[in-house]
């Protein structure tokens, strides 16, 4: 498999939503052949449904009065990423495992953090959760809501890091929480991150790579976020952060030539990253091609001509 197909895939919590579905409560219930599986559910099935429904809390209750389904695997997880908070408070007040992984190996933690419930997050820190759990994908509860924007998420979870060793941990692809904001364009937790790290001394660690040696840089230019590519230059001194050159050697400007994000900023990052010194003649990624080449094989005009006029007025200097 691929990086790029790795990377395309859905997140955990994602994943364990569409194996929370039908087609798991199938092999769940034990049948043998592909046709439907009877109406009749089991306790645990019935348990995972309550715990995603807005009206399924009396159900969740009565089914938690049979103990042995106070430990049902992804049961407190689907309710923490459906936001029922006195359904999460049920599964604590009765002694369920804070830290219980489900089939992704994701905590309650991580699926609060993903979908903004900071309620929930605060709840479930309270009763001990842990904030150094890694999932499958060895992201943080921290990696999956800086990846969805959830600011006040990430500042109760940095709250709780004494340490702030959460910040630089990186997943699978060696993306720190920051890659993950920054390559969804969240510009109010990249602010966040990039100010908790040079509070804590890492400032140098904003130009850090990924597993393909991209940098945050590369990732938001790629999306089109015009507001974290100036973030990202702000904060970093180091002389040739701009033209710093991933795996097939492509810088930014490259990334912002080939972006193809339906609201991305497309050409308005192509300008802050020449106005701040990118170099359009280096070449790189397929066909190891100049930026103004990747825009002319896409047929680009309104990029091709951002890149001309950058192009004549290096010569002209």
């Amino acid at each position: 498999m691929t990086s790029e197909i790795r990377e395309a895939r859905p997140s955990a919590e994602e994943v364990y939503s569409i194996l929370s579905g039908s087609e798991s409560l199938k092999n769940e219930a034990g049948s043998s052949c592909n046709c439907e599986v009877a109406s009749v559910q089991t306790e645990s099935q019935k348990l995972i449904k309550a715990c995603q429904r807005p009206d399924g809390y009396d159900e969740v209750v009565s089914l938690l009065e049979n103990e042995g389904n106070l430990h049902n695997k992804g049961a407190i997880q689907q309710a923490a990423s459906h936001g029922r908070l006195n359904v999460v408070q049920q599964f604590l007040a009765r002694g369920a495992d804070v830290n219980q992984l489900d089939y992704c190996n994701q905590t309650a933690l991580h699926c609060a953090a993903a979908c903004g419930h900071a309620d929930i997050t605060k709840l479930l820190l309270e009763h001990g959760a842990k904030i150094d759990i890694k999932d499958e994908e060895e992201q943080l509860p921290l990696h999956c809501a800086s990846g969805q924007g959830q600011l006040e998420v990430v500042e109760t979870l940095l709250a709780h890091d004494v340490t702030g060793a959460t910040l630089l941990s990186t997943d699978c692809y060696e993306q720190m929480p920051l890659h993950c904001a920054a390559k969804r364009g969240f510009t109010n937790v990249v602010r966040f991150l990039i100010g908790r790290m040079n509070n804590n001394g890492n400032d140098s660690a904003v130009v850090k790579t990924d597993a393909r040696q991209r940098t945050a840089l590369h990732l938001a230019a790629g999306y089109g976020s015009e507001a974290v590519v100036r973030l990202l230059l702000d904060n970093v001194a180091e002389k040739g952060f701009v033209d710093s050159l991933d795996e097939t050697e492509m810088t930014a400007l490259h990334w912002a030539t080939i972006g193809r994000q339906r609201n991305g900023s497309y050409t308005k990052v192509m300008e802050v990253l020449l106005e701040r010194g990118a170099d359009v003649n280096i070449r790189g990624g397929t066909g190891y091609k100049t930026a103004i080449n990747h825009a002319r094989d896409n047929q680009d005009e309104e990029r091709i001509t951002v890149l001309l006029r950058a192009d004549g007025r290096a010569h002209a200097r």
